[in-house]
């Protein structure tokens, strides 16, 4: 309970700020309140209980802190791209919103084949740190190219961004939830495993209400200049295209350029888990999961004793 009301919160702070009510207000306020003690009742009470959702001495590994961080990041760049880009491609290149959803394909086979070849590569290897680095360096440089477009962007030309920036996600997601797996015991993988993935949910939910905020911040200034709101906001994209010139033009360019700041906001924070992704230890994959009484591994100290029965498993992304 604790940890849904905790999340509820933060994701209503992050949706609501600076559009339904201003930063300030008093329902911002104790929205931000509720959402740091809400944490702290959290921590407190997983600290205490036996089998905690999400165990709080994960945190002393770095491996976990590093990984849970960048994966933060990886969900605003993944579920930001995969909410503005439809977008983009309905109002600025006509598409339906039938074809939009299915123009994302290039996108998510992007991710899919990066993700499957670094798992292949990994496994023969035993090495992935290179994986998170390089996944992250691309991102940023796929967000960038999509921040450049503009009402002249042809549906090529975004569709080899979306193939990047899938690539580059593909390339650090599942690695970073490896590299958490392979220092952490058998009794605590599931928590370990969730917990990463939930914090690549949470970026996700407040990465698109912080970038939608921030888009229809954007188009509303833009729009005082090129048309009144209250009439825009009742157009569709089929709509828009039956304006005349020059109406047609400035209201497409508005919600071209509102886009393409949301994708520019997003390079400095890839950047930031590209740095992060450096302090990630590169720590040699085990081919055995340690007996389930086992309290030690990698990062925490020696292997038990060998006589000791071990799971033998295999770690794959």
């Amino acid at each position: 309970m604790l940890l849904t009301a905790a999340v509820t919160c933060i994701v209503l702070f992050t949706t609501w700020g600076g559009t339904t009510y201003a930063w300030g207000s008093g329902i911002m306020v104790s929205l931000a309140v509720a959402s740091v003690v809400l944490v702290v009742l959290l921590l407190v009470v997983e600290h205490r209980v036996a089998e905690p959702v999400v165990p709080v001495h994960l945190f002393k590994l770095g491996t976990f802190n590093v990984s849970s961080s960048v994966s933060f990041i990886t969900g605003v760049a993944m579920f930001g791209g995969i909410a503005f880009l439809p977008l983009f491609l309905q109002v600025v290149n006509g598409a339906s919103a039938t074809s939009s959803g299915f123009l994302l394909m290039p996108f998510m086979l992007g991710l899919l084949a990066a993700s499957m070849a670094a798992g292949q590569v990994i496994t023969r290897t035993g090495h992935y740190k290179v994986f998170p680095i390089a996944g992250t360096a691309l991102a940023g440089v796929a967000l960038y190219l999509l921040s450049t477009m503009d009402t002249g962007t042809t549906r090529t030309t975004v569709t080899v961004y979306m193939v990047l920036l899938g690539v580059g996600i593909g390339l650090s997601m599942q690695t970073l939830v490896l590299a958490v797996q392979n220092v952490v015991k058998l009794t605590e993988l599931g928590a370990a495993t969730s917990s990463v993935t939930f914090f690549r949910t949470m970026g996700g939910s407040i990465g698109v209400a912080l970038f939608g905020a921030l888009f229809n911040h954007q188009l509303a200034h833009r729009l005082q200049v090129t048309i009144d709101a209250g009439e825009a906001s009742g157009f569709s994209p089929t709509l828009i295209r039956r304006l005349p010139e020059p109406q047609r033009t400035e209201l497409l360019t508005a919600f071209a350029d509102s886009l393409t700041t949301v994708f520019l906001y997003a390079v400095p924070l890839v950047l930031l888990a590209f740095a992060l992704t450096w302090l990630l230890r590169a720590v040699p994959l085990r081919s055995t999961i340690f007996a389930v009484d086992d309290h030690t591994g990698p990062e925490d100290g020696p292997a038990p004793d060998p006589a000791e029965p071990a799971v033998p498993t295999t770690l794959l992304p």
